[in-house]
């Protein structure tokens, strides 16, 4: 498929809007509140002791602050899911109503495996992009950035030494992003290529039968599904392999971290309950910031599955033949006619003057490629002229 540039849906724009974000941000901070109530609460009890009615007032607000959270939960997830149903809902109607309008050329060239795959398969795919990869990877994206910022409040010095490898993980992570997309390119070319070969097989199942092909077609579905099966597991080693390698550096960061605290510590500089908060904050940012990288995935599928959609609908609707003229009664002329296809440089036709009388029989003769069914499918509307 040629490389085209690809739009971002409506529905994208509306899970990025800022009721949206901002919904997700209050679900991150009223994750991280509880932390600090407890950290607090452990200082205190080190250096003195607390009276009941402070404990109690802790529970209490922790309480508040989970039931708010799982509200702003349910309230992120159900905006996604709504847009992404709605995407689902939209996208087939569109796709349907532009087909309608396509010319009959067009599904000469397609095939009907392809363009039912499209429907479903990257359709569906689209919807899990907006229902739980965009969420999750706005979450992975700010939880990081809010866990970071209280890190540098308690000491500058531990922040800065929980991302000193982050630079090199980053690097790893966009050296890799080439071989993701290309690792999926190739599953979901197998995916599609099986699935027109199931399609096909099925429609033509008594034409099988009736020739004695069974094992030969079988054979060849069966090949089709070996070989969707082997870029699944070489599209799943892609994105593992450097996963690890990335959470390893994260979690390198999280070493020097540690090392930094405790110098810290040791000459007075900060105390226990800081130490401790940091290295607790320092895990969730190294586990969300990993999650961040693992959601690419979701990022390059939804980018494929979105140009194979554009494949359909990015294409011109023109305008077919006046219904209302009756063929029989009047002449068929072609008057400077050139014709090119698709993605075809060359003219199949060009600047073609003819002219077919009424009531007359005209053979069209001429060598293999010289544009004769070109010619006929011009005059049956299947394809309309440039000029």
């Amino acid at each position: 498929m040629d490389k085209q540039k690809v739009r971002p849906l409506d529905e994208e724009r509306e899970s990025r809007s800022l009721l949206s974000n901002a919904v997700v941000i209050l679900h991150l901070i009223l994750g991280t509140l509880p932390i600090l109530l407890v950290v607090w609460a452990v200082d205190k009890l080190i250096n003195g002791t607390l009276p009941p009615i402070i404990v109690w007032g802790i529970g209490g607000i922790m309480i508040l602050l989970a039931m708010l959270r799982g509200v702003f939960y349910g309230t992120s997830i159900w905006r996604a899911h709504r847009s992404a149903y709605n995407a689902l809902t939209r996208l087939r109607l569109r796709i349907i109503s532009h087909l309608q309008r396509l010319p009959l050329g067009f599904f000469q060239e397609r095939k009907v495996g392809d363009l039912v795959n499209i429907i479903n398969h990257d359709v569906e795919q689209i919807e899990i992009y907006l229902a739980h990869g965009l969420p999750e990877i706005l979450s992975a994206t700010l939880f990081p950035a809010l866990l970071w910022v209280i890190i540098m409040v308690l000491d500058w010095r531990l922040g800065l030494s929980l991302i000193s490898l982050l630079p090199v993980a980053f690097l790893l992570q966009m050296a890799v992003k080439t071989l993701w997309g290309k690792s999926f390119q190739h599953f979901m070319e197998s995916t599609q290529k099986m699935s027109e070969d199931l399609l096909e097989y099925v429609a033509t199942i008594p034409v099988i039968k009736a020739f004695s092909h069974e094992e030969t077609r079988t054979e060849r579905v069966l090949g089709g599904m070996r070989d969707y099966i082997r870029w699944v597991k070489r599209s799943m080693f892609s994105v593992t392999m450097p996963m690890t390698l990335i959470t390893m550096f994260l979690e390198g960061g999280i070493v020097v971290m540690t090392l930094v605290g405790l110098w810290l510590m040791s000459s007075g500089e900060l105390t226990v309950a800081r130490f401790i908060l940091a290295l607790i904050l320092g895990g969730l940012f190294s586990y969300s910031f990993a999650k961040l990288a693992t959601f690419q995935h979701f990022r390059i599928v939804y980018g494929q599955s979105l140009a194979r959609v554009q494949s359909i609908t990015e294409v011109p609707a023109r305008d077919t033949a006046d219904r209302n003229t009756d063929a029989m009664q009047t002449d068929v002329s072609f008057a400077h006619v050139t014709f090119a296809y698709p993605n075809k440089k060359d003219c199949a036709l060009c600047d073609v003057c003819l002219q077919f009388p009424k009531g007359n029989h005209t053979a069209i003769v001429g060598e293999s490629g010289s544009g004769k069914s070109t010619l006929a499918s011009l005059m049956m509307g299947f394809w309309q002229p440039q000029s």
